[in-house]
């Protein structure tokens, strides 16, 4: 599916590109998913930080909300549902629905 963002939680080296192949993959989310739109394995991320990795501020709160669901999970790799993101509707939807709006005004 198109414009289906998801996004990969991983441990790269500081001195490579962004873009650059990864060392680790630690977890995934994805925000518009409806099963698991996020999972985090806890032990590689604690491996990583005790190597000393950085972690970005998002990387840092969707593991806030990881370590949060593993207490009540009771594990270290985590799986979390949630209700995805909505959609925003498209620029031909909104039109469609303004000329809806506007031929119901009328009548």
């Amino acid at each position: 599916m198109r414009k289906q963002s998801s996004y990969r939680i991983v441990a790269v080296d500081a001195r490579k590109q962004r873009d650059s192949r990864s060392i680790e993959t630690m977890g995934s989310y994805s925000p518009y998913k409806r099963n698991k739109p996020l999972t985090v394995d806890l032990e590689k991320v604690d491996k990583w930080i005790g190597f000393g990795a950085q972690v970005s501020e998002p990387a840092a709160r969707l593991i806030a909300r990881a370590r949060k669901a593993s207490e009540t999970q009771g594990t270290k790799v985590v799986s979390l549902t949630s209700t995805p993101k909505p959609r925003k509707p498209s620029k031909k939807a909104k039109a469609k629905a303004k000329a809806e709006g506007a031929s119901q005004a009328q009548q």
